[in-house]
Order: C-alpha cells, then structure tokens, then sequence
C-alpha cells in the first residue's frame, strides 16, 4: 500500500510507466501526485507501482502512478478527497512532509526521476554523474532498439508490397472489365469493386497481421529495454541522493 500519513512503505519498484505516454497516445498525471483526504496524504511509493502492476490493473499502462492508480489501490470514489499534483522540486516545501520522508528515504526513485527533478535536487558533482550515467543508459537502450526497429520495418516492408501487388493487380482487372462495357457500367462495375474490395481486404488483413506480429516483437524489445535504462537511472540517482552531500541546499 502507499503511504498514509506517517505509514510509509518500502524501496525501488519497476515502473517504466510513470514519465511516458503509452502507444495509445494517453498521458498521464503529473508527477508527484497525491490525495488528500481525512487529513490523510495517500500517495505511491515505488512498491506500490510494482504491486500495481502485478495486479495487472489498467492493463494498457495508461495511468500507472496518478490518481486513478491511487484511487484504484485505496478504493476511491471520483469524489474522494482532493487530488493533487506537483512537479517543481526545487524545494520540498511544494511537498507534503509525509511525500518529503518518502523521497529521502529512497522510496520514490521513480516518481522523482523526470527530465529536471535530478537537476533541482542534485548538487552540481552529483548532477555531472548522474547525467553519465543517463547518457550511457539512454545510450544503450537505443543501441537496442535500432535493430528492433529496423527488424520490424524489415519485416513488414514484403507484406506491404505483397498488398500494393494484389492491390494493383485486382485495381487493373477491375478497370479492364468496365473499360469496353460502358452502356453495362453500373452492373459490370458493382460486381468488379466488390471483387476488389474482397480481395484488397484479405490482403490488407494479412498485412495487419504481420505488422501487428512486428510491432508486439518491437514492443515488447522496447519496453525490456527501457526499463531497463529506467533502472539504472534510478539506482543511480538513489545512490547519489541517499548522501546528504550530494543533495541540493533545499533537500539537505
């Protein structure tokens, strides 16, 4: 579960969700977001993405760390207490002191890392090598991808042609039939389009079919290698940050 006031809960989950938008073009909650209710302060720690994501809960990850996955874990009604929201760190006091515990502790790796929490929460020195350490990440998650992607592109690239032959083919015969039967264009034509038409969507249903076969291999490549880099940036802004020395003036 996720903190209830002062009942904080443990480490580093595996959420890859939490800073991207999903295939589907959704987007989520800005992050850190939390709901106030009962002079509670319910919010996610790492532990509770994971735990989410093994219930498997909204399964096209469009919402894995904002409040519709806060309500889910509590049991929330729309009208449940006040949702809130914020993603200036640059000092814990746009925080809850119950979110601030969390974050010091290491709980909330990931609901911290976006593009410029690290840059307000990080000394300089600090800043430098964890940037390295992105830069390397990033590095290697599209060291991996590349080929993934280019396998996809591979492979649809034949059925695409396959379709566009078939297509091209049914279209000529179709034109050749009504060319010399004018006076019978309407009866000739009906009975050649939709002859077209079965025929270019088997074709074309073929062609989704590879590509969706492509694109779930792609996927599935991507997303292991984005947690992955999502990983190490984690781990490495723990460590950094788990040192008072390297944090900035406001989070010492």
């Amino acid at each position: 579960m996720a903190g209830r006031g002062n009942n904080l809960h443990d480490n580093l989950a595996n959420s890859v969700y939490c800073n991207r938008n999903v295939r589907k073009g959704r987007t989520m909650c800005e992050f850190i977001s939390w709901i106030e209710k009962d002079k509670e302060v319910l919010f996610l720690t790492d532990k509770d993405i994971k735990a989410l994501q093994r219930k498997q809960w909204n399964k096209d990850k469009s919402e894995m760390c904002g409040h519709g996955a806060i309500m889910f874990l509590y049991g929330l009604g729309d009208n449940d207490g006040v949702q809130k929201e914020w993603s200036n760190f640059s000092t814990p006091d746009n925080f809850p002191k119950q979110i601030v515990l969390a974050i010091k502790q290491g709980k909330m790796k990931y609901g911290v890392l976006s593009d410029f929490a690290p840059r307000q929460m990080l000394t300089a020195p600090a800043l430098a090598k964890y940037e390295e350490v992105q830069a390397t990440a990033l590095a290697k998650y599209e060291e991996v991808i590349a080929p993934a992607l280019a396998k996809y592109k591979e492979v649809i690239a034949p059925a695409w042609a396959k379709y566009k032959e078939v297509q091209a083919t049914a279209l000529a015969k179709y034109e050749e039939v009504i060319a010399p039967a004018w006076a019978k264009y309407e009866e000739v034509q009906a009975t050649a389009l939709a002859k077209y038409k079965e025929v270019e969507a088997t074709a074309l249903a073929k062609y989704k079919e590879v590509e969706a076969t492509a694109w779930a291999e792609y996927d599935k490549i991507q997303a292991t290698a984005w947690a992955e880099y999502e990983k190490i940036k984690a781990t490495a802004f723990g460590k950094l940050f788990a040192n008072p020395k390297n944090r900035a003036k406001n989070w010492k």
